[in-house]
């Protein structure tokens, strides 16, 4: 038998080069922009967390919620230290002109915000709230699971995004689920409509109507499910002035999902990014600032 020796290929080792080449240009022409173009004008922030790397490896991300500038900063990892490196770049005039930052319930950001917004307004983000709050109720759920009858095991373990969606958004077939849940676990059923009626906290007029909402809804809660939702009901003891400072502004970090979106856009089309420096650049480049800046160089 005659081997036919193998069909020559180019060389990988050209093509790597090229790309590595395109990458210095571009990173080079993104640094050169970024130190060229001033940080637009913001008077209300949003701070959110982004994963970056496995690991629980994250980037920090600052963005503009009313002036629509997008991305404002993105620093890796999500300290105290990184949202100040943010800071850090403000003059004492742009700090002054931020009135409200919105974010989740994490100490690191709120240290920083107090220490270089001093008379700026915190709200904590009304989606960062439900999220704790559907925890509770998915942790009840397992308890339930743990301790259900073998036959009722796996009805109600499948249920979990079932009770977890809003019920807005429930079709027939999430309906008939939670009518059998109802018959199966009434004190699963029961947090359910626990999660649910939180929902109607956001529909207060104002601050004391908040408080006194909030205050009615736990003594509402049933006593055979209450314990489940204490750490919850401290939680929200623990922040309430950021939570009523919703009332004043009504403001969210809902563009915060479209713009991590296109974060995670970024980083599959680049099939991740090793360097952490460049990535921010094309953060700010696509979804950030510098998305509408042409350079003059």
């Amino acid at each position: 038998m005659i081997r036919r020796p193998p069909r020559s290929t180019p060389s990988n080792s050209s093509a790597a080069s090229d790309v590595y080449k395109r990458q210095q240009t571009d990173r080079h022409t993104l640094e050169a922009l970024l130190a060229s173009t001033p940080l637009p004008k913001m008077t209300a922030i949003g701070v959110d967390e982004i994963s970056f790397e496995s690991y629980h490896r994250y980037f920090t991300i600052v963005y503009d919620l009313l002036e629509g500038s997008g991305v404002l900063y993105a620093g890796k990892g999500r300290t105290t230290e990184t949202l100040n490196e943010f800071f850090e770049q403000l003059s004492q005039k742009q700090r002054e002109s931020i009135k409200v930052v919105c974010m989740d319930m994490w100490e690191p950001y709120i240290r920083s915000v107090r220490e270089n917004l001093p008379d700026a307004d915190i709200v904590f983000d009304r989606f960062h709230l439900k999220k704790h709050l559907n925890q509770c109720l998915d942790q009840l759920r397992r308890y339930v699971v743990s301790h259900a009858p073998k036959d009722q095991k796996r009805f109600i373990k499948n249920k979990r995004w079932v009770l977890l969606k809003n019920q807005s958004h429930h079709t027939q077939k999430d309906k008939k689920a939670l009518q059998q849940l109802k018959e199966i676990n009434s004190p699963l059923y029961d947090a359910y409509l626990v999660k649910e009626h939180f929902d109607q906290l956001f529909d207060c007029q104002d601050e004391q109507s908040a408080r006194n909402f909030l205050h009615r809804w736990y003594q509402e809660i049933p006593k055979t499910i209450r314990q489940h939702f204490e750490s919850f009901y401290q939680m929200v003891q623990r922040y309430l002035y950021g939570i009523l400072t919703f009332f004043k502004y009504r403001i969210t970090n809902a563009i915060a999902e479209g713009i991590n979106n296109k974060i995670k856009v970024i980083k599959r089309m680049a099939y991740g990014y090793r360097d952490p420096e460049y990535f921010k650049l094309k953060i700010l480049r696509r979804c950030g600032y510098l998305k509408n800046i042409q350079p003059v160089f």
